[in-house]
This record gives C-alpha cells, sequence and structure tokens, in this order.
C-alpha cells in the first residue's frame, strides 16, 4: 500500500463521481479525501454516505473533510444502529439505549482510538458493543464494577482530551473539551450511583459500560504516546 492520499473535486471529474471513486478505492492508495466544499451539509451527507458504502465494500480509508459534523453524525447513526440490533436481537432494547447514551455523549469530547478503516471500525464496534449488551446480565461482582466505574471517571477526567491523527485539537479546544469531558462523566457517575442506590442494577450495569468504554478507548492511544516518547528517548542517548 503506497501514502498517497487522493483529494475529490467533483468538477475535475469526466466520469460518473461513483464510478471514479470506486475505481480508486481498488487501488493500493492510503486513501480517499471527499473534499467538496461546493455542496450544503445536507447535499455533502448524502454523497459521503455513498462513499462511504464503495469505500467499507473496498476496505479503504475514507475522510470526511469538508463538514466534520457530518462524519460524526454517521459514525453516531452507526453505532445507534449497530447497538440497537443486538438489542432487539436480546430482547434489550432498553438496556441498549442506556448504553450507547453515555458513551456517546462522553466519546464525543475524550476522544482516543480511531481505527484507520470504515470496515475495521465497524467489525471492533459490533463485537465490542456485542458484548456490552451479553455482559448486562452477566455481571454479578458489583463491588468490582464499582471499581472500575471509580477508575474510568477518574481516568476521563485526567486525561482527556486524547485527540486522533485525524482530529487534531487546538489549545482552547483541549481547555473545552477537557471541562466537558469531566462535566459528563460525574454526572453520568452519579446517575450510576443512583441506580445502585434505588435497585435499579441492570440500568447501572448500563452506565457503567457506556462510562467504561470511552476509557478503555483511550488506553491504546496512551500506550502508543508513551512508545514513542521511549524511542524518542533511546534515539536521544
Amino acid at each position: 500500500m503506497s501514502d498517497i492520499l487522493c483529494v475529490t473535486k467533483r468538477s475535475l471529474c469526466k466520469e460518473d463521481f461513483l464510478v471514479r471513486i470506486e475505481k480508486i478505492a481498488k487501488t493500493e492508495a492510503a486513501g480517499i479525501i471527499l473534499r467538496e466544499k461546493d455542496l450544503s451539509k445536507e447535499e455533502y451527507q448524502a454523497l459521503a454516505e455513498k462513499v462511504l458504502t464503495i469505500c467499507q465494500r473496498q476496505k479503504m480509508q475514507c475522510i470526511l473533510h469538508t463538514y466534520t459534523n457530518a462524519a460524526r453524525k454517521l459514525a453516531c447513526v452507526k453505532k445507534l444502529a449497530i447497538i440497537l440490533t443486538f438489542g432487539i436481537m436480546m430482547d434489550r432494547v432498553l438496556e441498549s439505549i442506556i448504553i450507547i447514551i453515555p458513551f456517546m455523549c462522553v466519546r464525543k469530547f475524550s476522544g482516543g482510538f480511531h481505527a484507520k478503516h470504515v470496515w475495521v471500525c465497524i467489525l471492533c464496534s459490533c463485537s465490542v458493543l456485542f458484548m456490552c449488551v451479553y455482559m448486562v446480565t452477566n455481571i454479578k461482582y458489583i463491588f468490582v464494577l464499582n471499581i472500575c466505574v471509580v477508575l474510568a471517571v477518574t481516568s476521563l477526567i485526567i486525561l482527556s482530551p486524547i485527540d486522533s491523527e485525524s482530529r487534531k485539537l487546538y489549545e482552547g479546544e483541549i481547555v473545552k473539551y477537557k471541562k466537558v469531558t469531566a462535566a459528563i462523566s460525574l454526572v453520568f457517575g452519579g446517575l450510576y450511583c443512583v441506580c445502585l442506590l434505588t435497585d435499579n442494577i441492570i440500568y447501572a450495569i448500563c452506565i457503567a459500560e457506556g462510562i467504561m468504554l470511552p476509557a478503555c478507548l483511550q488506553i491504546p492511544c496512551i500506550l502508543l504516546k508513551l512508545k514513542s516518547k521511549e524511542k524518542l528517548g533511546e534515539s536521544y542517548n
């Protein structure tokens, strides 16, 4: 695979745009950046859905450039659809919704690991979310769960936000995101405690999973940063 990223511009495309995208997605390029600044948000999102489908089918990285909110919205819709599907299959629809709400709220500001390829992201999301729904009725040791929730909330408050290669944060954004992540984490941590005190154990477990997931997704990024610092230290020595 090459390091070349292909940037789109429909006005220069002499054939059907999606046909060209399909051809590029079959090459050894590193990814496709969907730019298209002339489109409205609605038009860009509609086009992005089609391009993402093609890239997913060909296992090609697709980067949404012009409207980053469109990327977030599409990602949220996909995760919501995945977990609701598992919820329906396992007769745990309400529990699935309670898991995904804190996860999406915290994840938006906490940052962390992002898969480079759409198909990897979907595969990992399916596996993790399935396990979360399955574990709702199989977690027995609430004391251990309490410790995990405290650690997750503490970690999110201290370490957030963690930016990624696809989304670098400015200094002002870092301060804002840190405060928002801390506030959201504390709110859901409080809701977790309320559910425990009112004997709504199942809902407490769902909220706990929604808090712990974004905290866990920060771990790979932290390990990579520590590894890069070690290599940098070795190079100086």
